[in-house]
């Protein structure tokens, strides 16, 4: 496998789990706003994970409007959804910077290592910071709902979950993407 290939799979493999766990922070709710577009250079790849990325934005606006649709909201509790779907529409992607492999590839194997050791933390600090602001906003409308929507919300993220932790949008073995 060449070092171009090598980086290759790791990016697809880190947007895969990415993508997984975004699923399950994100089918936590629902939203009548369309969610961006892909990020540039997402679906310019050829493959099996082509269009991958436009495919679970859809699953997440789909799981967003049911649940959004079963909480049946008050007027008054927009503000609470508004801000816990807008804080699931912010996830980070994380796509290296233009010229990133090559850069990588004139490395020599230690000092490369070193610098993909670096862009994991990087990756893992952003990842931190949107898991922190997608909870607080998942408390934030969870405190808004009224005790029978509250049932509801559990009812269906634990069901949501379930379906994740059995192979549900994974990929692999027995998985389905």
């Amino acid at each position: 496998m060449t070092a171009r290939s090598t980086f290759s799979f790791r990016r697809h493999s880190l947007l895969l789990l990415l993508g997984t766990a975004s699923l399950l922070a994100q089918a936590q709710t629902t939203s009548n706003t369309p969610l961006p577009t892909a990020q540039a250079g997402h679906g310019m790849h050829q493959g099996p994970h082509e269009g991958m990325h436009e495919r679970m934005q859809a699953r997440q606006a789909k799981h967003l409007q049911e649940l959004k649709a079963k909480l049946q909201l008050a007027p008054t509790q927009e503000a609470a959804w508004a801000g816990f779907t807008g804080v699931l529409q912010t996830r980070p992607t994380h796509t290296p910077p233009p010229g990133a492999s090559q850069n990588l590839a004139q490395l020599n194997t230690p000092e490369r290592l070193e610098r993909m050791k670096a862009m994991r933390a990087e990756h893992q600090t952003a990842r931190n910071a949107f898991m922190d602001r997608r909870d607080q906003a998942t408390r934030a409308l969870y405190a808004a709902l009224t005790p029978e929507q509250q049932k509801v919300f559990d009812a269906e993220t634990a069901r949501m979950m379930q379906a994740h932790s059995h192979g549900h949008g994974k990929h692999g073995a027995g998985g389905r993407g």
